[in-house]
């Protein structure tokens, strides 16, 4: 599931990143896996595949924090 999220963040930013009015892409809650550790893994692989099609454009990440 992981890299199929990483894929499909990565093809959207290929599409996105010709559009100037793009602010950034926002990774929040998505997926919603059980653990933070978890999230941070998902966010890694996609924020890897969406660096190599668009280097500037910002992403916006967030952890729950249920505690």
């Amino acid at each position: 599931m992981k890299l199929e999220f990483a894929k499909f963040w990565k093809q959207l930013a290929l599409i996105l990143s010709r559009y100037p009015n793009v602010i950034g892409y926002e990774l929040i809650n998505e997926p919603n896996p059980e653990s933070a550790d978890d999230l941070v893994s998902f966010y890694e692989l996609a924020i890897k595949e969406i660096r190599e099609v668009d280097s500037k454009t910002p992403i916006i990440l967030s952890i729950k924090d249920d505690e």
